[in-house]
């Protein structure tokens, strides 16, 4: 199995907390972030892709110089599902590791994410959310697995408190299904294209493995790690 880490977010969400760099540099505990989610991917699977955007890659490559992986910079960077495609049309493996380089996982939870989706072939991490605050940035997981929905719709019947199953980051994607099923069209703004809400045409019921993931996009969430 191979493993394919995303690595071109911006940090948008963090301006002000740290300086003018991208999100995968973010030091955490003095280790840069990617950095962390490389080596972790490394020990579970036989080659790593790190996909980048055209203006973090000078300093990507500074960064993790010394690992054995390939880097691939997007010629243009428009959004995860773009730089999915990239790695799901490199790899002659037949699943794909996929983990967000600004998330943090522990380490058992990524090796049951891998066991599963050798098994079974297709294996979604997932986590418990509320509807209220971050919540709503997460791809909704419906209880048979087989649907998911980008982003979480509150309506005036949601309750307080309530919570759904969403997709955390790590994914094992079955590559002969994903590459046709993920041709993403262009959102309203013409910009970023998805992953969460395509998932669903892959035309297979997921394995769901619970994760403790804790998605780097925020000041308070960056405290969080930190401590």
């Amino acid at each position: 199995m191979d493993a394919v880490i995303l690595a071109g977010g911006k940090g948008s969400r963090l301006g002000g907390v740290l300086p003018p760099y991208m999100k995968p540099f973010m030091p955490i505990n003095g280790v840069p972030l990617v950095s962390r989610v490389v080596d972790q991917a490394a020990l579970y699977t036989d080659r790593v892709f790190v996909i980048v955007a055209p203006e973090n890659a000078m300093q990507m490559a500074h960064v993790l110089e010394g690992r054995d992986i390939f880097m691939i910079v997007q010629q243009h960077a428009t959004g995860p599902g773009d730089a999915l495609l990239l790695a799901l049309a490199l790899t002659k493996d037949d699943t794909m590791l996929v983990l967000m380089a600004d998330n943090i996982i522990p380490d058992d939870d990524v090796a049951n994410v891998c066991s599963a989706g050798r098994v079974s072939g297709y294996a979604i991490g997932t986590s418990k959310v509320e509807t209220a605050g971050e919540a709503q940035r997460y791809t909704r997981i419906y209880a048979d697995g087989a649907v998911v929905e980008e982003g979480l719709k509150v309506t005036p019947t949601t309750r307080p408190g309530e919570s759904y199953t969403v997709w955390c980051g790590p994914l094992v994607l079955p590559v002969e299904r994903a590459i046709p099923a993920l041709q993403w069209a262009l959102l309203a703004n013409g910009v970023e294209r998805k992953i969460g809400a395509n998932l669903q045409h892959i035309g297979l019921t997921p394995v769901l493995v619970p994760c403790k993931s804790v998605d780097i996009g925020t000041p308070a969430s960056l405290m969080e790690v930190q401590v």
